[in-house]
């Protein structure tokens, strides 16, 4: 999975005209350029799973895509970035894609690959954090070794 920004507003490319003309014009759009955050999973084996479209606005209407790629989705949210929502929505994405793409087991290195190994894996869980310093984990760590050794 990986989570890139794309411009939507296109550049013009050079501009070439005839030599002695004083008016030259190029066709570009009069907005300003908008950020899209664009979520993707491609395998190793060159399999791929539709997009999944942040745009930064409040609420999403229809008319900020023209011509999208089949099975896309898009969110919108003020900010235009992934949130822990957006990347929720994302993995039940993955997951209903998965399953329309792999009707059979995968064998690859002599384990079986489905969707329902992957469902077993908790959504977007709270991560445990550390309060303490790397220091003094460590020393928390051989702390427990030694009382375990004087037990024994």
């Amino acid at each position: 999975m990986d989570q890139t920004g794309v411009i939507t507003i296109q550049r013009p490319n050079q501009i070439v005209a005839f030599k002695g003309f004083k008016q030259i014009g190029s066709l570009t759009s009069a907005e300003r350029n908008t950020l899209v955050t664009m979520a993707i999973a491609v395998s190793a084996g060159g399999n791929g799973v539709p997009p999944f479209f942040v745009y930064p606005s409040v609420h999403y209407q229809e008319h900020f895509v023209r011509s999208r790629p089949p099975g896309s989705v898009e969110r919108a949210n003020p900010s235009g970035w992934m949130k822990k929502d957006d990347f929720i929505r994302f993995t039940q994405h993955f997951l209903c894609s998965v399953d329309s793409f792999t009707s059979t087991a995968s064998i690859s290195g002599g384990y079986v690959s489905t969707p329902e190994d992957i469902r077993r894996l908790p959504i977007a869980g709270e991560r445990k954090t550390s309060r303490g310093s790397r220091r003094q984990r460590i020393s928390a760590i051989l702390l427990q070794k030694i009382a375990k050794r004087k037990q024994v």
